[in-house]
Formats: structure tokens, sequence, C-alpha cells
């Protein structure tokens, strides 16, 4: 069984910007097909600690 890398991380503001960019990318390529798109997850819990999966969550 391999072993997994659990890290532990502050919160990042990095995280929020990077969001925004992938955010504006989408809507970019999509254009009013899309009715939404949210920041979700670990990621973005402002101000905690985290569990860090090296994945930004969108929905």
């Amino acid at each position: 069984m391999k072993k997994i890398k659990i890290e532990l991380s502050e919160y990042n503001p990095y995280w929020e910007e990077q969001f925004v960019y992938e955010k504006n990318r989408i809507v970019d390529a999509l254009g009013n097909k899309v009715d939404g798109i949210e920041h979700i997850g670990s990621t973005s819990l402002r101000g905690y600690c985290v569990l860090i999966e090296r994945t930004l969550n969108l929905m």
C-alpha cells in the first residue's frame, strides 16, 4: 500500500487569487453558459489551518 503524504498549512491568500484567475478563465471560455462558480473546500476557509490537497476546488 502506498503511503499518502498529508500536509497541514496556514491559510494562504494566494488561493483566493488563484480561484479568481481560474474562475475568469472558465467564464471567458463558456460565457453566459455559466450560472455561477464558487470556491469550495479547505482552501476557501480564510483564516483556518487546512489540509492541503494540492487541488483548488471549484463548483
